[in-house]
């Protein structure tokens, strides 16, 4: 194992994947890992509609991947940071998982079964389900 993606956006489903994703981390020493944080594009017009026009909010989404970087990252893989990456993107979650994931080499992809979102509460989450339908190399789905 040489790379790993780890999915996250800070909810109780994703913040499980990281006792994972250490036990690997200190498996595989020369193991690097990049965790993801995607903010959501909101609708410029109709935000409860999805489809619509959509725009980054970067106020809020800059706030939220600096928590997200001091909650999963630097408090957990803080003996490690020198193999450790953050990215943070706006897009459609799966997608951008993906990309970096193809982008960084990546030998697996870790997600949570479920984030934050409502509709991410069905029998799989929406991302999680997209990053195992898009993805080129294995995904970890954690429950």
């Amino acid at each position: 194992m040489k790379h790993i993606v780890l999915a996250t956006d800070g909810s109780t489903p994703s913040l499980q994947t990281i006792p994972v994703v250490l036990e690997f981390m200190r498996l595989w020493p020369d193991c690097r890992m990049t965790a993801v944080y995607v903010s959501s594009l909101e609708s410029a017009y109709y935000p409860s509609v999805p489809g619509v026009l959509t725009i980054p909010n970067p106020e809020t989404g800059e706030e939220e991947a600096a928590k997200i970087k001091a909650d999963v990252v630097d408090s957990n893989f803080r003996d490690m940071l020198e193999r450790v990456d953050f990215v943070h993107s706006y897009g459609h979650a799966a997608a951008v998982i993906c990309d970096v994931a193809k982008q960084r080499g990546a030998d697996l992809i870790v997600v949570g079964s479920h984030g934050r979102g409502s509709m991410d509460r069905l029998l799989l989450g929406s991302v999680s389900h997209g990053v195992l339908n898009r993805a080129k190399v294995s995904v970890l789905v954690v429950r």
